[in-house]
């Protein structure tokens, strides 16, 4: 007859006290507090300003046209500077605002649709390209901020812009607003250059450019079984509440309905507003306003620019714009039969999802590695995902039923080569590091499809009583070797943070022993 392991004694939990926890202010100014664990060594990367002798415009020697263009395109264009093919260049005509963003010939779609949101949002748009930046016809150097694994990192790009052979019009994203604006080609820019060229950042991931232009978390949820009136009513709530606390929407459009109804695909699209507008019948009619970064190409069906539906209306005509900027409304159920997913973007998440800030300001961040024995991917069974890299925590006595917790997992990869990851969160229910062996108990979080995804990052919701914690993040595949970074997002410091050695076992507590 078999008999359960008896329990030891669980690592102490004890009250909330803020002024005993190991967590700084973040150094750009977000307000965030950090708490930083690193189990691996990591290069620092610094990138200085390049030097230029006085009088001298500087190029990049590993930029040439004919790198960051890798196609046969580079062949028919030119490398020019802005003043070479406008008359009066400026960073910034009059700041940032999302109809400037005009995309051209590269794919970047996923890139300036989450570049449009950010343009209305200065405070943000600043951290990345400010007036600070560049100035033109001085030493050629353009400085701008991009975030990837866990840090800003500074990129210097020289001033050369693709110009078609009329040595007038650019070939990559231009400003839609402004002729002589050079903000716009210049994020392209960064944005290849940071990547090895143009050619490699044609077609991505909104939630990737919004981890480059902010480093927050992105959520996306595709539409799936929401053709129901309720299911509309929450995602135009759910919308709607996330652009309430300034958070950044895109949306995108698959292959499937390319050409239809004036839609593109697959492209993404920034989502800047909803409003409920009442026809003379009384009706209530959810609609969106969303805008193609190409500046044209616009929605041809029900309230589109041009649609009689305007003419029906008893409140909320004043929202309606007839201009061809790319930007145009439509209403829920449309959107949920013409679009396949949105994609929600937040500096800290909104757990609950209301609308409402939960701040969620304290960041446990955790740099690790799957490597050799570590990298064991999924495992046939849970003992065997229990050997991956494990990070502890301790959640501490609040005075509320639970501790909101929101877990980030990010990869570190090549642009687009991305493992499948998630991450399974434990609690601890016997045992600790001491004693050499600890036993845990699953803890659901709030994806039920519980899945692997290739994505740049993964995260979940848990709600999450005091007590000790472990994260195991992992990947599909067995024998992945690369670096890894977690976040949790709370809102009061954890506690005991760490990495738990190999040598250590973590084992399902209800396994028996005969």
């Amino acid at each position: 007859m078999g008999c359960c392991l008896s329990k030891r004694n669980a690592y102490p939990v004890g009250d909330y006290d803020p002024s005993s926890a190991d967590y700084t202010d973040a150094p750009d100014g977000s307000g965030l507090k950090l708490c930083t664990v690193d189990s691996t060594i990591r290069d620092a990367r610094r990138t200085e300003r390049p030097r230029v002798q006085e009088g001298q415009m500087w190029t990049d020697p590993d930029f040439p046209l004919h790198v960051a263009i890798t196609d046969n395109a580079s062949k028919h264009l030119l490398w020019m500077r802005p003043q070479e093919f406008v008359s009066d260049p400026v960073l910034f005509s009059n700041g940032t605002f999302r109809l400037d963003i005009q995309q051209r010939n590269f794919g970047t779609c996923w890139f300036l649709a989450m570049l449009s949101t950010l343009a209305d949002k200065p405070d943000l748009c600043k951290q990345v390209i400010n007036e600070r930046s560049y100035t033109p016809r001085t030493d050629g150097i353009c400085h701008c901020r991009l975030w990837r694994f866990g840090e800003w990192e500074d990129v210097y790009i020289d001033d050369h812009l693709p110009v078609f052979p009329d040595g007038r019009t650019m070939y990559g994203a231009a400003s839609a607003t402004a002729r002589n604006e050079m903000w716009v080609p210049f994020m392209e820019k960064a944005l290849a250059r940071l990547h090895g060229s143009y050619t490699v950042v044609e077609g991505g991931y909104t939630s990737d450019a919004y981890l480059m232009l902010t480093g927050g978390v992105a959520e996306k949820i595709d539409f799936y079984n929401t053709r129901s009136r309720a299911a509309a009513y929450n995602i135009f709530s759910r919308i709607s509440n996330a652009l309430n606390t300034e958070a950044l929407v895109t949306c995108s459009v698959s292959s499937r309905y390319h050409g239809k109804m004036g839609l593109m695909g697959p492209h993404a699209y920034s989502i800047s507003g909803t409003f409920v507008v009442t026809r003379r019948d009384g009706v209530k009619v959810p609609l969106l306003r969303i805008r193609n970064p190409h500046g044209r190409h616009e929605w041809t069906g029900r309230w589109c620019d041009g649609s009689g539906e305007w003419d029906t209306l008893a409140e909320g005509s004043h929202i309606h714009r007839n201009r061809n900027e790319g930007e145009f409304w439509i209403d829920v159920g449309d959107f949920l039969r013409y679009f396949k997913n949105v994609t929600i973007c937040s500096l800290t998440p909104d757990f609950d999802k209301d609308g409402r800030s939960d701040s969620l300001n304290y960041v446990l961040r955790v740099f690790s590695e799957w490597r050799g024995k570590s990298a064991v991917g999924p495992g046939t069974w849970l003992r065997q995902k229990l050997r991956n890299p494990r990070v502890a925590f301790t959640v501490p006595k609040t005075g509320e039923d639970f501790t909101p917790v929101v877990v980030q997992l990010i990869q570190k990869a090549e642009f687009l080569d991305y493992a499948a990851i998630r991450c399974d969160m434990f609690r601890v229910a016997s045992g600790d590091e001491q004693s050499g062996t600890i036993y845990v108990d699953d803890i659901p979080d709030a994806n039920p499809t519980r899945l692997y995804e290739s994505s740049l990052q993964w995260s979940s919701r848990y709600k999450l009583s005091p007590g000790r914690y472990i994260v195991i993040p992992s990947t599909y595949y067995s024998g992945v070797e690369r670096e890894f970074l977690i976040r949790v997002y709370t809102p009061c410091p954890l506690y005991n943070c760490g990495t738990i050695p190999g040598e250590v076992a973590v084992k399902p507590e209800d396994i028996c022993m005969c």
